[in-house]
């Protein structure tokens, strides 16, 4: 009884969570949360289906279909010894929603940390292609444009002809 009222808060609980929220969040979701939201809908749908008890054996009915109803009272004593030691959990004790919450919000504010990260990281690479963008050289680009862009480029080759070194760097 306390199992189907425990999967009964687990379905209603899983039903109300919202997987468009964290989904459509500022950055795209890690391909584990997809993986975690199917699981969570594989759960759901197992708590639907075995919400109910299932239906007791009919032992009479096996006895009467059986050559040597000897079997089926084995059957049965096996049967009512697994029940008595099978223990039976509730979803609190398999799952701890205030851990799961104080998980949760820790792995946050480590994606909003590495988030902030990445912002500032894309401003350095920003700065870095415009940097690159400028100092590009193309069909139009002149010497002129060269040594106005690598002056210290300009020295050296300046310095190779008047030491007359022709062959230096090849």
């Amino acid at each position: 009884m306390a199992l189907r009222r425990s999967a009964r808060r687990l379905k209603d609980m899983s039903a109300t969570f919202d997987w468009d929220r964290i989904l459509k969040g500022p950055v795209k979701p890690h391909p584990s949360v997809l993986e975690l939201r199917t699981d969570a809908a594989k759960v759901t749908a197992e708590l639907a289906k075995y919400s109910e008890p299932p239906a007791p054996i009919d032992w009479a009915s096996y006895r009467k279909r059986m050559k040597d109803p000897y079997v089926v009272d084995l059957m049965e004593k096996d049967y009512a010894a697994s029940q008595k030691s099978f223990r039976k959990f509730t979803v609190g004790e398999l799952f701890d929603m205030d851990a799961a919450e104080v998980e949760f919000a820790s792995r946050m504010e480590r994606v909003n940390k590495q988030v902030e990260e990445s912002k500032v990281e894309l401003v350095k690479l920003e700065a870095l292609l415009a940097t690159m963008m400028k100092s590009r050289t193309t069909r139009e680009t002149t010497v002129d444009d060269m040594i106005k862009a690598y002056p210290e480029m300009a020295k050296e080759i300046d310095e190779e002809i008047a030491n007359h070194e022709w062959s230096k760097g090849i």
